[in-house]
C-alpha cells in the first residue's frame, strides 16, 4: 500500500479500482481498506481472477465483513469487460 499511496493523488469524490489477476485478493482487500480510510469513503474495488474457487472465497469474506464496495469477478484478464469504467 505504501507504493500505491504514492501513485494516487489527493482524495477525489469517487474512485473505482480494478485489480487484475488478484489471486486470493490480499492486495485488493488492503487497497480497498486503505482507500476507505484515507479520504475515499465511497471507493469501490473489484478483483479479477480466473480461478472461481478463489473468487467465491474472496466474495464470501467481503460479504461476511459487509464490504459493500468490494467484489471479485471470475474472468480472464484479456476478456474482462467491466460493468463500469475504472475511475482515477
Amino acid at each position: 500500500m505504501e507504493i500505491l499511496s504514492h501513485l494516487i493523488e489527493l482524495p477525489k469524490p469517487a474512485l473505482r479500482l480494478v485489480d487484475m489477476g488478484c489471486g486470493k485478493g490480499y492486495l485488493t482487500f488492503a487497497a480497498y481498506d486503505w482507500l476507505r480510510r484515507h479520504g475515499w469513503p465511497d471507493a469501490e474495488a473489484t478483483g479479477i481472477e480466473r480461478r472461481t474457487d478463489l473468487v467465491e472465497q474472496s466474495n464470501r469474506i467481503a460479504q461476511n465483513f459487509s464490504l459493500t464496495g468490494l467484489r471479485f469477478d471470475a474472468a480472464d484478464i484479456e476478456r474482462y469487460l467491466p460493468m463500469e469504467a475504472p475511475m482515477y
